[in-house]
């Protein structure tokens, strides 16, 4: 079967142009990278690609390993309402757990890159094409998951890498993922330190900078490669949006578990309508992002490290650019600012506190200056602002106000945009995932809630 005789499964989805290239491409190039940016539409590129080789009976099995929010929201999803012919297997939990779902019948296994040591022995050989998202996460060859996936790729028919941030930090993390992707790249040198020499300049016993030219060795070992840019991609949509489950910490799953029971029993009794179901609501929320106020007004912090994890990992993959993230709680704001100042990002943060001098102050040097990252109470700026320097915005909870969503979203897709934006939503629990499917259709809010408890 030719490929231009193949017919795209999914009822849901159209190929753009850009996929289609990347598609041919991946059909041509067993050991490749996938470079292109957030919101380029890769997941469904290379299961397009994938679901060409099985028709041709060229593969049979395939290893997806992903960060642990895609695994089932990104990736399984994408499976299920694209390929709806295929089966997938989240390979997740204990190791008898994993072992379980590894003797289902599957296409596609997807696990998370700490997953992989687990059930090693099960992966090796099994396996035609592994595919690694976000592949950073390998950068390092001298680390355990490093260590743990390379025998398994190494052994397989084909690897593809994704990501579109291959050097986030500095030009060498590319050696990492040359040696996981494509180790027989002529142009990738054996040893790490040769390879680092011939990229940088030492200045002290501490210090390396980038030699002039960096760029070209590192796209020479990080080949064949193909990558779009969101700004360049024209047949995108001018918003998408990406959902992305994070795992709440046990002290903290006890506690929301133990309030959501008690709210299903008060709802099963006739104490909880329409009227008082955002109430509860804002309860479990305050629990799900971390930051939960008592009767007296005082905070209880839970350790909520996958969320802050994945809010700094979506800034790098995302290039480093402008960033707005909304969460529907002050104390929340706060431990959103500490931390990602912490990890060096010109953060600002906006809430009803912030004086109104102090929040222009902010916007500007934000839209025109140094700052890259506001962290906000969406209330706070949810009118008439234009903050179009962002091209990327996070909800790391969800407000219970479908205006007020809107309004928010609207600060970065309104006129003076010139990028394509991305709109991540980010959710540990079934109430953030109602309320923002909710927010998205644009449902009456009281009604979602209800249908929750229920």
């Amino acid at each position: 079967m030719k490929f231009s005789d193949y017919t795209f499964p999914s009822k849901y989805d159209k190929p753009f142009e850009h996929q289609v290239e990347t598609v041919e491409f991946l059909l041509k190039s067993p050991r490749a990278f996938v470079l292109s940016d957030m919101g380029c539409g890769k997941t469904l590129s290379v299961l397009w690609a994938l679901d060409f080789l099985m028709i041709n009976k060229k593969i049979n099995k395939v290893l997806i390993i992903a960060p642990l929010s895609t695994l089932r929201t990104v990736w399984a999803n994408e499976i299920f309402m694209s390929l709806p012919h295929r089966r997938s297997q989240v390979i997740h939990g204990s190791k008898p757990q994993r072992l379980k779902r590894l003797g289902y019948r599957h296409d596609f296994a997807i696990i998370n890159f700490d997953g992989i040591g687990t059930v090693a022995d099960q992966l090796y050989k099994k396996y035609d094409v592994i595919v690694i998202d976000e592949a950073t996460a390998y950068k390092t060859a001298s680390t355990k998951r490093f260590k743990d996936l390379k025998p398994i790729v190494d052994a397989a028919k084909g690897v593809w890498a994704m990501t579109g941030s291959p050097t986030p930090n500095s030009p060498i993390e590319s050696f990492g993922l040359a040696k996981i992707t494509n180790p027989t790249n002529p142009d990738l040198p054996k040893y790490f330190t040769k390879f680092r020499e011939s990229l940088m300049v030492q200045i002290n016993q501490f210090t390396w900078i980038p030699r002039d030219g960096w760029e070209d060795i590192v796209a020479k070992v990080l080949s064949p490669g193909i990558r779009h840019k969101r700004d360049d991609v024209i047949d995108l949509p001018p918003v998408t949006y990406e959902d992305r489950e994070v795992p709440m910490s046990p002290d903290q799953a006890k506690v929301y578990n133990s309030m959501f029971d008690q709210f299903v029993a008060e709802y099963e009794d006739g104490l909880i309508t329409a009227a008082n179901s955002a109430v509860k609501a804002i309860k479990l929320l305050q629990i799900a992002t971390g930051t939960v106020y008592n009767e007296d007004r005082e905070v209880q912090i839970f350790d909520v490290k996958p969320r802050l994890n994945e809010i700094y990992d979506i800034y790098q993959q995302d290039g480093k650019g402008k960033l707005i993230v909304f969460t529907p709680f002050k104390a929340s704001v706060d431990m959103l600012l500490e931390f990602l100042s912490a990890k060096g990002l010109a953060v600002s943060k906006v809430t009803g506190d912030v004086a109104s001098q102090q929040r222009s102050d902010i916007f500007h040097s934000f839209q025109h200056g140094d700052l890259n990252v506001i962290v906000a109470i969406p209330q706070a700026m949810s009118h008439g602002l234009t903050l179009t320097a962002a091209a990327t915005m996070i909800w790391s909870g969800p407000v219970a106000s479908g205006e007020v969503y809107q309004q928010a979203c609207a600060r970065i897709t309104r006129p003076g945009q010139i990028h394509n934006q991305l709109i991540v939503h980010l959710y540990s629990s079934k109430i953030e995932n109602k309320i923002f499917k909710a927010l998205k259709n644009k449902e009456r809010m009281a009604d979602a809630l209800l249908s929750l408890y229920s």
